[in-house]
């Protein structure tokens, strides 16, 4: 394996990382938990990849471009956070809820603790209200066929 060297030329890596974006401190830290010597090597000026924000000029409000929705499903992300000692700043929605946009209807989706797949019974009325009903002929049409191709 070769030497890797930062700027100053008696610093030595055992392992560089391209890219500072979620994936890449999450492998860094993982390596660096290990006891290998990281360096990380990242072209923006900031970290974070495509989890990071701007700022809007025209409204002055901060946009984020990233993982602005954390569910407690995103255990590799949740573990990153532990990682680098931020899961304090997790802001948790008092009741786990989804809200979707359906033909202009708000669609609130409750996320209670029920196993799976009876977690999603407590939508059930509400999702079916969202499927046109259509005769059973509608239904069963294109059956067998096959799909277009979009090349």
């Amino acid at each position: 394996m070769s030497d890797l060297r930062g700027p100053d030329p008696e610093e030595r890596f055992d392992v560089a990382v391209a890219g500072a974006g979620v994936a890449g401190l999450g492998c860094a830290g993982v390596l660096a938990g290990a006891g290998l010597r990281v360096a990380v090597c990242e072209r923006a000026a900031y970290a974070g990849g495509r989890a990071a924000s701007w700022l809007d000029e025209q409204t002055g409000m901060r946009v984020d471009i990233g993982p602005h929705v954390i569910t407690s499903e995103h255990r590799n992300y949740l573990a990153l956070l532990q990682l680098a000692g931020t899961t304090q700043q997790i802001v948790w929605q008092p009741e786990p809820l989804i809200t979707l946009l359906d033909a202009g209807r708000v669609l609130r989706m409750r996320a209670p603790a029920w196993p799976a797949p009876l977690h999603g019974l407590a939508n059930l009325r509400q999702a079916l209200h969202c499927v046109a009903p259509r005769p059973p002929v509608e239904r069963t049409r294109g059956l067998g066929r096959r799909a277009p191709d979009f090349a």
